[in-house]
């Protein structure tokens, strides 16, 4: 069985793209492929229809923050959470997610699938140099980039060093 952990800083109430394909996910019939799904996020202020779903499916929730907010305490946990549970994957959607997946595989065998926003690639979005640095990083130590739009892929495609062949599009689902 393959044991997969998604990575993503909350499930707030007014949820966006990510966290449906997150809840789409977890709410197909997954077990039919013999993978193993948990989650790491934010527990303070879930989206309750996401949790008890995900409770009634027997998916483990893991708290980012049960020791506090920094990154550094975060970064501790998850990778905590990789090793005791055996972790085979983790998939983050978001950039601030894909940094701290990135740093926390570490030391582990444990692949990172990460996500390209689907702003990448639009000339009107605008990202500071140091996010754009760090998004970078964590692309740069991913296994796996997921863009959901052809000029999310046209965008990493262009970016040095990283592999084309570990950029693939899945638009707007999974």
């Amino acid at each position: 069985m393959k044991k997969i952990l998604i990575v993503v800083d909350r499930i707030p109430l007014d949820y966006g793209g990510a966290e449906k394909q997150i809840y789409n996910l977890l709410s197909s019939n997954f077990r039919d492929y013999n993978i193993e799904y948990s989650i790491a996020t934010r527990l303070q202020n879930i989206n309750n229809n996401f949790y008890s779903d995900f409770l009634k499916k027997n998916i483990k929730i893991f708290d980012l923050y049960k020791n506090g907010g920094s990154r550094f305490n975060r970064a501790i946990l998850l990778k905590n959470i990789i090793k005791k549970e055996k972790i085979d994957f983790i998939q983050s959607y978001l950039s601030g997610d894909n940094i701290l997946c990135a740093v926390a595989k570490f030391g582990t065998n444990t692949k990172h699938i990460s996500g390209a926003r689907s702003d990448y690639g639009n000339k009107n979005f605008k990202r500071s140099f140091s996010r754009k640095f760090l998004d970078y990083f964590s692309w740069l130590l991913s296994d796996k980039i997921i863009s959901n739009n052809n000029s999310g892929v046209k965008y990493l495609s262009k970016l040095c060093f990283i592999k084309k062949e570990k950029i693939v599009v899945i638009n707007n689902g999974i």
